[in-house]
């Protein structure tokens, strides 16, 4: 619309200026006219300026940043603690008994080589546990000894940690002196037996009533020609 009206008041100022008197023409002088910013100007050389307005600038602005959707997570919440451990406590082994030596003798050695008679197994207390010498070295089947007599009751058990062996008093010995004991080493009658009962000869501690469960290397002293070795 403003451009129609621009142009309208222009046509209508050349027609003016064409009708007038040619008298006027050179001092013919037409104040400028805003005709919707259009500058439209009369002289002497009738000259025209069009000055247009700049057009209007649009407001550009990029797309609407999207909205803010970062989803804010919790840290990972830590695993359940496990249940309790309702089980009973495992019962642990009890240590067992202990070597706890209580006398101490002179260990001296037989066998049947040398006992009374010769090449026997007689004992003076066949009734105890054994009919005759012998035994294993166990709790339950002691190895026979001898003392004096009246020096022990028959049947005293003792524990030579030496030899890992309890012995069973069951025979008495004539040539035993105070707090002597004589171990029965087999039934051997070789030679063999005499020089095993001459190393095996000691003074040493022993466990005088024993409990049972102490350690134990069961058998005779001497065996098949060979002698304990403590």
């Amino acid at each position: 619309m403003r451009l129609r009206y621009a142009a309208g008041a222009v046509l209508a100022l050349t027609l003016a200026a064409c009708t007038s008197s040619p008298d006027q023409m050179p001092g013919l002088a037409v104040p400028s006219m805003d005709a919707g910013g259009i500058e439209i100007s009369t002289g002497n050389t009738a000259q025209q300026s069009f000055s247009m307005p700049p057009p209007p600038v649009a407001s550009i602005s990029g797309p609407a940043a999207p909205p803010n959707t970062t989803t804010t997570t919790n840290p990972a919440a830590p695993p359940p603690a496990p249940p309790p451990n309702n089980a009973p406590p495992v019962n642990q082994p009890k240590p067992g008994p202990q070597v706890q030596p209580n006398a101490t003798g002179r260990l001296l050695m037989f066998s049947a080589r040398d006992n009374e008679p010769r090449g026997s197994r007689d004992i003076a207390y066949p009734n105890v546990l054994h009919g005759q010498a012998g035994g294993s070295g166990t709790f339950g089947d002691p190895i026979t000894f001898a003392t004096r007599q009246n020096a022990m009751r028959p049947g005293t058990r003792i524990y030579v940690p030496d030899f890992r062996r309890y012995f069973i008093l069951e025979d008495v010995c004539g040539d035993c002196g105070s707090g002597d004991l004589k171990l029965w080493v087999g039934a051997a009658t070789d030679s063999g037996v005499s020089s095993c009962e001459q190393a095996l000869q000691r003074t040493a501690p022993y466990q005088l009533n024993p409990p049972d469960g102490l350690p134990v290397v069961s058998g005779d002293l001497y065996q098949n020609g060979r002698c304990y070795r403590p």
